[in-house]
Formats: structure tokens, C-alpha cells, sequence
């Protein structure tokens, strides 16, 4: 595939600009721009099932074998590939992952810088011809670019390699800056260390860094996002716009400009302090269990701001709907009202969501891939359970179509039951929404009136199943639960308080949060 057509590296545009024009890079290609990153760069942004940016790699070329456990970050690590570093810590990979024997990515970086500062060292060219002098001081400058960023990222410093501790190798190297940074982020030496400078005014500058560092406390760490900006200023602060020119999250790889955000479905990233990374955050309205809960939250924030009550006070909401999310939902709708068809509750306890109809605003590719596996289940059911309805009527009631509702639907006209997919029934759909479908222009256009008073509108949805209107009953039933259990709350806590304002404070609330 042409670069043109390959993705760009998650990265800020003008960090890339900045990276490339550097000297440094003058005789070096990083390995962003191969399709090898492209391909796992589009494996990375696939929301179905995502690629793990902390996969392991082999290289027996290097003498990298399976059972070392090593990362792509370890690999950008040890060949100075500052923007596969950046790129790598930015969609989350582990700053300070330990391969099979311990080695970090730090540890890698420092070996090779140690290597290549040698005054006795030969490099060689990947055509076999010899290094100049000055390319092995730019290899040894990228090396030092990437002991930076991860040094910066809070990863431990006080290891050991090549059975030295990392500041040793960095004294031998006389890497004075690197030396200088380590020193700020709290490293400590190890024993007498001045015998590794041989010079006297390079023993009592050490002497110096490491008196003027001891009592400091390590900066905060830099937000991976590369803005520039620490953490708790930054991501950590609050959540953020995902970047308009990135692969979009959905997998389509299409740019979120071009995807998902031309539909109106955002994306949302903000730091994880548990899992150290940032996380983004696809439009909820594919998990509707998700979606539920985080409208609890917002409701438990707001009502209790309204009733001047402290929110461990309303804590056991949460608790109630923290826990395995897709997992309450399906309990909650087994047990809920009505019925799941059997083929449907075959399929929705063999796959990680819940089908729900979508307008045809959110990611087309997403909803497909869930339209597959979730067809591809009702199949095995049709061919393994021995139901006695047929083919047809099993596929009616538990098949979803391209934006997750009904695949077989019924006309919309008004006391019309016309199904499709019955003799040569073919239903066309609404010009304008492109979402609903009748059997006749009779029918659309006795249904117009009615039609009209949400056609393109953002409620919108496609036709539900029966066991999907089954589900959003049950979680109705669960948000009316939640109020009442509020306004008892409430009314014990503080009998004066109005709940039925707080609830209309609350729906404005919510309203401005959308807009």
C-alpha cells in the first residue's frame, strides 16, 4: 500500500512536523510510516476487538525470541525510534513493561545508548557499510530522545542491566543531560560513582547534580496525550476531544473527522488513574447498560447536588451497577418484563453486548460487525437447538439488520401488517430519514402525519425486536426504581426538600450536558 494511503501515526501533526525535521532524523526512517504499523495501527483502533498495544514481538534477526515476552515499545525503544515511542505510549502501551527477564524499555535504551557512545564502537549500515562518526552521534541523540520521554513518563529508574544499574551505564556513557534528568526524576547512585569519571571537574560536577536533586521531589509525570502539559493539568484534569485526524476508534479506518464524527457519535478521552493510560470513550449508546449507568451518575451527581447531600450518601446506586455491566443487563432483562425469544437470549449470552437500534448517525462499521456475529449466532441456533418454528419466523424474531434493530421489518403505515420478506413483499423506506419502511406510498402517506414529528430527528431509531423493547422496558423499570429509591432517601434526610424540582433541575442539567 502507498504511504498516502496508510494511516498516520497517532500523534499530534505538528509533534510529527517537529520530530522529522530534526537533524537527528536525517538518516533514519521510523517505523511508523511501514505498512507493518499501519496494519497494527488499525488493530489497535478496532472497537470490537482491539489489539493489545502491549503484544509481544519477535525479531531473530536481533536474537529476539517468543518466549522474551518483548513489546513493539521495547523493540522502539532499543532501535531510538522516538516517534514509535511516542506513538506507543500514547495509545497505551506500558511505559515500563518488564519482558521475560525483567529488561524495560528504559533498560534497552540505555544499553544501546552505552554501546554506541563507546569511543571504540563500529556501527553499521542496513546495507553493511560502516557508520560515520556523526551517524552514531545522532543514533546516540534519538536514544537519548527516547530515555526522555520514558523517564518522563514515571518509569522506574533504579534498575539494573547488563548487571549494572542503569546510572552507572549513563556515568560511563558521559551523558550529561540524560545523567542531569535522571538525577531530577529521583534516581538514586548507587555507592561511590565518582571512580567513572576520570576527569576531576567531571567527579565534582557529579558531586554538584547529585547534592542540588537529593531533597527534590519528582516532577509529575507528562500527559501521554503530548501536549506538553503534566497530567493532572491535562487528561487527568478532565476528559478530552479524541483528535479529529486519528483513525477513528470505531475500526472503520477512516479518519474520526471522516467517521464517527461526521454522525454525531463523539469520542471522549480522559486519563485512567488504574490502569495508568488514557482511555477513550466510544458513544454509549452501543451498550446500553453503559449508558444506563453513566445516567445514573449523572443523576446521582445532580440530585444530590440539588438536595445538599454528600454523594457517599447515594453510593450504593453505584455499587448496585458497577460490576460487569453487559452482564446486569442480561440478568436484568432474563428476569425483567416479558420474555426474551429463545433465539435472541442464545445469541445475547455468547457475545459482549446488547443489540440496540441505532439511527444511522453512529458508525456504520461497528454496527455491521455486531450485525455479523450476532446473525452468525442466531444460525447456530437455527442449525443446533432444535426449534420447531421455522427458518423464517426464528430469523423474524431474533435477526438484527445493519443498525442493530429488526432485519425483517413490518411496514409503518397505519393498521398495515405487511412483513417483509413474505411473497414479493419489498418495503421502501422514508426518502428523507432512510430509517423508516412501508409496503406502499398509500401507507407512507397516511403515516406522514404522525411520521413527520420525528422523521430525521436524532431519536430516532430503526424497528426493535420484540425482546429488544423487552430490555428497554426493564431498564425504564430500572430508572424508575432509582428515582423512587432517591426520593426516599431524600424525603428521610430532609423532609423539606422538593424532589420534583430536583428532578426538573436535574432533566436541565442533563439537557445542557448534551447540547
Amino acid at each position: 500500500m502507498p504511504r498516502s494511503q496508510r494511516t498516520q501515526p497517532l500523534l499530534p501533526a505538528d509533534l510529527v512536523k517537529k520530530i522529522m525535521s530534526d537533524e537527528i532524523m536525517s538518516d533514519f526512517q521510523s517505523s511508523v510510516f511501514t505498512q507493518m504499523e499501519h496494519e497494527d495501527r488499525l488493530a489497535m483502533r478496532n472497537w470490537e476487538k482491539p489489539r493489545s498495544p502491549d503484544s509481544f514481538v519477535q525479531d531473530p534477526s536481533i536474537g529476539w525470541m517468543p518466549e522474551m515476552n518483548r513489546t513493539p515499545l521495547h523493540l522502539a525503544a532499543y532501535d531510538g525510534d522516538v516517534l514509535a515511542v511516542y506513538e506507543r505510549i500514547g495509545v497505551g502501551a506500558t511505559a515500563d513493561k518488564p519482558d521475560s527477564s525483567g529488561i524495560t524499555p528504559i533498560c534497552l535504551a540505555i544499553s544501546h545508548l552505552a554501546l554506541v557512545s563507546s569511543p571504540n564502537v563500529v556501527g553499521f549500515t542496513s546495507n553493511g557499510s560502516l557508520k560515520s562518526t556523526s551517524a552514531l552521534k545522532r543514533e546516540a541523540s534519538r536514544l537519548k530522545c527516547v530515555i526522555r520521554i520514558l523517564v518522563e513518563q514515571h518509569v522506574v529508574l533504579d534498575r539494573f542491566t547488563q548487571g549494572q544499574p542503569l546510572i552507572n551505564l549513563l556515568c560511563r556513557s558521559a551523558a550529561w543531560d540524560t545523567i542531569t534528568l535522571f538525577l531530577e526524576h529521583g534516581a538514586t547512585p548507587p555507592g561511590n560513582l565518582l571512580p567513572l569519571f576520570p576527569a576531576p571537574a567531571d567527579r565534582a560536577r557529579f558531586t554538584s547534580l547529585v547534592k542540588s536533586h537529593s531533597a527534590k521531589s519528582r516532577p509529575p509525570r507528562k500527559c501521554p496525550c503530548w501536549s506538553g502539559k503534566i497530567v493532572s493539568e491535562c487528561h487527568g484534569k478532565e476528559a478530552r476531544p479524541y483528535p479529529l485526524d486519528y483513525v477513528c476508534v470505531c475500526g472503520s479506518g477512516k479518519t474520526y473527522k471522516k467517521c464517527c464524527f461526521s454522525r454525531k457519535h463523539y469520542v471522549l478521552e480522559k486519563w485512567d488513574p488504574t490502569v495508568q493510560r488514557i482511555m477513550h470513550d466510544y458513544d454509549n449508546s452501543h451498550l446500553p447498560v453503559t449508558a444506563l449507568v453513566q445516567a445514573v451518575k449523572e443523576r446521582e451527581e445532580v440530585l444530590a447536588k440539588a438536595a445538599g447531600i454528600q454523594l457517599e450518601d447515594v453510593a450504593f446506586t453505584r455499587q448496585a451497577l458497577r460490576p460487569d455491566q453487559v452482564k446486569i443487563l442480561r440478568e436484568a432483562a432474563l428476569r425483567g418484563v416479558g420474555v426474551l425469544d429463545p433465539a435472541f437470549a442464545y445469541a445475547v449470552e455468547r457475545v459482549d453486548f446488547v443489540p440496540r437500534p441505532q439511527s444511522r448517525k453512529g458508525s456504520r462499521h461497528l454496527s455491521e460487525s455486531r450485525q455479523r456475529r450476532w446473525n452468525t449466532l442466531v444460525d447456530e441456533y437455527i442449525e443446533k437447538q432444535g426449534d420447531n418454528r421455522s427458518k423464517y419466523e426464528i430469523e423474524r424474531a431474533a435477526k438484527i439488520g445493519t443498525w442493530n434493530g429488526a432485519l425483517i421489518r413490518t411496514c409503518e403505515g397505519p393498521d398495515c401488517n405487511t412483513v417483509e420478506g413474505t411473497g414479493n413483499v419489498t418495503l421502501q423506506i422514508c426518502s428523507k430519514c432512510k430509517i423508516s419502511v412501508y409496503c406502499t406510498r398509500i401507507c407512507q402517506k397516511a403515516a406522514w402525519k404522525m411520521h413527520k414529528t420525528e422523521c430525521t430527528k436524532d431519536g430516532q431509531r430503526e424497528q426493535s425486536l420484540p425482546s429488544q423493547d423487552i430490555i428497554a422496558r426493564r431498564l425504564d423499570n430500572l430508572n424508575e426504581d432509582l428515582l423512587e429509591r432517591f426520593e426516599d432517601l431524600f424525603a428521610a434526610s430532609q423532609p423539606a426538600f422538593e424532589f420534583a424540582s430536583a428532578v426538573n433541575r436535574f432533566n436541565e442539567e442533563i439537557a445542557s450536558r448534551r447540547h
